[in-house]
């Protein structure tokens, strides 16, 4: 049985479905019949888990169904996955790469629940446990091993909470392939004697260093990447070149007695020889003796600056397509690319094009463009179709 909350939350959403654009708060309580002060209330968890946005028009506060469609093209060509959920884990965009994975589309799991998707049977419930568990300002990791057509897969998956597309919250998930990543590791920790002809042969920067931080051995790799031979950092310790604001993320304390060398996080910024931040992202493990005692740790760092850059570039990029779209003048609607005209279906209309057809935004996207040719121009576009 539905409960109270979810019944003013799906009377507040179903207001916007009947035909107007925007509504102020006293068009929502009139509309759903509920008192103003409690529609007040859940607007703000509306709007908190993404499923309306409000914005100011002088005095007045307005809300719209949240309607954000990333083009995020650029992403889509990664071999990683990407998805992006709202705070109350309701699906928001995912990119082709997550969609091949379960075979779907992202019009059929749009603004669906995770639950509803059931990956626990995919990628196991370890996944799911941790998406809960991520707060505002959190990152989380979690491995998680896939097996299709008799192949079995490794995949990291990074959760942040993060706050972007007007400062709406979101959870961004990304699943990385690093099966190829882990079979380097296991090498390495297996055979000491192959660790030089591994590491010569690799663009990532391999360091090993000792239980107290000192820098025992680094790759070639660590010129390219960082500007300094590899003799320049062995006998250094490694929190000299790190940022200081991400020194406390493993460190017991506020001294450097105290760091816990085991704790060095999956990624942080990093001083070259010319004194320019780079991030890097790290993979550690501890190499143990017979006895249990840990011998030294050994980690593989890989310049992820680049990529970080293009990541932000991407998202204010986003945000200035969408305010662009949707405040043209003109009715805009994007179509796929086919041979035949006849039977090519809308992929994106904006906002103008829909009130001046009538038509909503979910139902502009079930035509195609044959459904909107009035009957007196058939005949002539059939003939240039």
């Amino acid at each position: 049985m539905e409960s109270g909350s979810s019944k003013i939350n799906q009377d507040i959403l179903e207001t916007f479905t009947r035909g107007k654009k925007s509504l102020s708060i006293s068009d929502i309580s009139r509309l759903s019949g509920h008192h103003r002060h409690t529609v007040a209330r859940y607007l703000d968890n509306l709007v908190s888990s993404g499923k309306l946005e409000m914005r100011q028009h002088g005095q007045k506060k307005k809300y719209y169904l949240s309607d954000i469609q990333p083009e995020s093209s650029i992403l889509n060509f990664s071999p990683h996955m990407l998805i992006i959920l709202n705070m109350d884990l309701s699906i928001r965009w995912a990119n082709d790469s997550f969609l091949r994975m379960i075979n779907s589309t992202i019009e059929a799991i749009s603004n669906l629940s995770i639950e509803a998707l059931h990956l626990d049977d995919l990628f196991g419930p370890d996944l799911v446990a941790a998406i809960r568990m991520v707060r505002p300002g959190e990152t989380r990791s979690e491995e998680a091993r896939i097996t299709r057509e008799e192949k079995e897969t490794l995949y990291l998956f990074t959760i942040s909470a993060v706050s972007f597309f007007q400062e709406r919250p979101a959870l961004v998930i990304t699943g990385e392939d690093i099966t190829e990543k882990k079979a380097l590791q296991e090498a390495i920790r297996t055979s000491e004697s192959n660790l030089r002809l591994i590491t010569e042969s690799v663009h990532d920067m391999i360091i090993r260093w000792e239980p107290d931080g000192m820098i025992s051995y680094v790759s070639p790799a660590c010129e390219l990447l960082t500007g300094y031979v590899s003799q320049e950092l062995m006998g250094k310790t490694i929190s000299e070149f790190i940022h200081p604001e991400d020194l406390p993320r493993f460190q017991n304390g506020g001294e450097t007695e105290t760091v816990n060398w085991s704790r060095l996080p999956s990624s942080f910024r990093f001083r070259t020889l010319k004194g320019k931040w780079i991030w890097f992202e790290t993979t550690t493990t501890p190499r143990l003796s017979e006895t249990g005692e840990i011998l030294d740790y050994i980690s593989v760092w890989r310049d992820i600056t680049a990529w970080l850059e293009a990541e932000t570039k991407l998202a204010l990029s986003e945000e200035k397509y969408r305010r662009l779209f949707e405040g043209a003048k003109d009715a805009i609607i994007l179509m796929e690319l086919t041979e035949n005209l006849k039977h090519a279906r809308f992929r994106e209309v904006n906002n103008l094009t829909c009130q001046l057809t009538g038509y909503t935004y979910q139902e502009f996207l079930t035509l195609a463009l044959s459904d909107i040719i009035p009957e007196s121009m058939e005949e002539y576009f059939n003939e240039v179709t």
